[in-house]
């Protein structure tokens, strides 16, 4: 698009706070400014909405619209209400953020900035001024995705009377979903499920220290509130991460006893599914904060009890969040979907039927805001987990 006060070659830069380092050239694709992984410029810090404001082109020039968040997108010190011009030199400020709006790829950054940037992300800001070191990092991010794959995507483990299924899909070369699982004694599985607000290889990064931090507790035999808690330990233990952090549920799943006890981190509720009826799980004694954040977090637990038949599910947000032409996909859609199973499908046919659904939601959208849009992309991640009908 193309408009009479129009100014072209425009970029946003993230300066400070959380995500710095962040640069996106503004062209005819809206850029979408969130917490969740999907956005176009990723700002990890609970202050930030999930999608919290937009940038897009229209008749007369680049206008910034704020997406309804809670905490407010703000140009220059004022509140955006709605939408409004930006121009170069415009700064804009989200949560704990300053993004600075500029004339081509790094005009406009002062001293301050570059400094702060340097700081912060060294390799980021020399890659943006070496291209030829930005076409290899392109190879090593295809190189970094594979052995990501190769390392998370190890085969569930198998259990007399639980029939367990997994479906990953990251939306870029290397991803910020993650989960695990370890057998206990007795037969017990302990499941873990992950999503690192960021995107792409810092998401990667810390996913993978957190990834192994949680391998070493899951087969140590700690409940799921201990476990939590001692990955949260480590991870704050490492010191300024950016504003990084992750959302986790973990379970431990006894199928001869049949039961579950969990501990949620901000995560997507687990599912349960029996006899044509779904529900979210009452995580309310379970609950606690996001890995990383607090240095003592405390962590609870809660305990379900399960029945021959049942069916579990842990989702990332790339499900529920993912667009339509409706609008989010919802947690209320992904529990009709569970509930249509058929009591005999294995774990297999529900994580498909899963990942169909979300597909017919997103079709329309995708069809019109094409390929790469933040709209139709984010890691996506789906573990179910069928009890056998009868005791093993």
């Amino acid at each position: 698009m193309t408009g009479a006060g129009k100014e072209v070659g425009l970029c946003v830069t993230v300066v400070s706070g959380p995500g710095a380092g962040q640069r996106r050239r503004l062209d005819s694709a809206p850029v979408v400014i969130g917490r969740a992984s999907v956005c176009d410029v990723v700002v990890p810090d609970l202050c930030a909405s999930r999608r919290h404001a937009r940038i897009a082109a229209g008749e007369c020039g680049w206008r910034i619209e704020d997406l309804g968040s809670r905490h407010g997108t703000f140009v220059g010190g004022e509140r955006v209400r709605g939408s409004r011009m930006l121009y170069a030199g415009d700064e804009i400020a989200i949560a704990g953020c300053r993004i600075r709006v500029a004339q081509g790829a790094g005009a406009g950054l002062d001293a301050r900035d570059t400094e702060e940037l340097s700081r912060c992300h060294p390799v980021i800001a020399e890659a943006n001024t070496a291209p030829t070191r930005l076409a290899r990092l392109e190879r090593d991010l295809g190189l970094a995705g594979h052995i990501q794959r190769a390392l998370l995507l190890s085969p569930p483990p198998t259990l007399p009377g639980l029939d367990i299924a997994v479906a990953y899909e990251p939306a870029f070369d290397v991803g910020g979903d993650f989960y695990d699982f370890a057998v206990r004694s007795g037969g017990r599985l302990a499941v873990a499920v992950g999503d690192v607000a960021g995107q792409a290889v810092s998401a990667a990064l810390y996913m993978a220290r957190l990834g192994s931090e949680l391998r070493r507790q899951l087969t140590n035999g700690a409940p799921p509130a201990q476990v939590i808690a001692r990955v949260n330990a480590a991870m704050v233990a490492l010191g300024d991460g950016h504003g990084m952090f992750s959302t986790l549920v973990c379970g431990v799943i006894d199928g001869t006893a049949r039961r579950m006890v969990f501990t949620n981190a901000g995560h997507v509720p687990p599912i349960l599914g029996r006899d044509g009826k779904a529900r979210a799980l009452d995580g309310s004694r379970a609950m606690c904060v996001p890995v990383g954040i607090m240095p003592q977090a405390e962590a609870g637990q809660a305990s379900e009890g399960l029945a021959p038949g049942d069916v579990l599910v842990f989702a990332t947000d790339g499900i529920v969040e993912a667009r339509g032409s409706g609008g989010e996909y919802g947690l209320g859609r992904l529990m009709e979907v569970i509930s249509a199973t058929s009591r005999g499908d294995s774990a297999s046919a529900v994580v498909d039927a899963i990942l169909a659904d979300v597909r017919r939601h997103q079709g329309a959208i995708a069809q019109t805001e094409g390929p790469g849009s933040s709209l139709t992309g984010d890691d996506i991640t789906a573990v179910a987990i069928r009890l056998a009908e009868t005791g093993a």
